[in-house]
């Protein structure tokens, strides 16, 4: 619920901070695969990212 008023007041910095504690808990399966959706959590525009591949 906090993550969604965040994202009404359109305060990505805390609605990240939020998805990445929560995605915490794959790390212990696949760290590299938690770093690289973090990392794409925290870009502005996803598909700019993509079309670099």
């Amino acid at each position: 619920m906090e993550m969604v008023v965040r994202l009404e007041r359109q305060e990505k910095r805390k609605v990240v901070e939020i998805l990445v504690g929560d995605l915490k808990v794959f790390s212990t399966f696949n760290e590299e695969l938690y770093k690289e959706i973090t990392q794409l959590l925290t870009l502005n525009n996803f598909r700019d990212w993509m079309k670099k591949y």
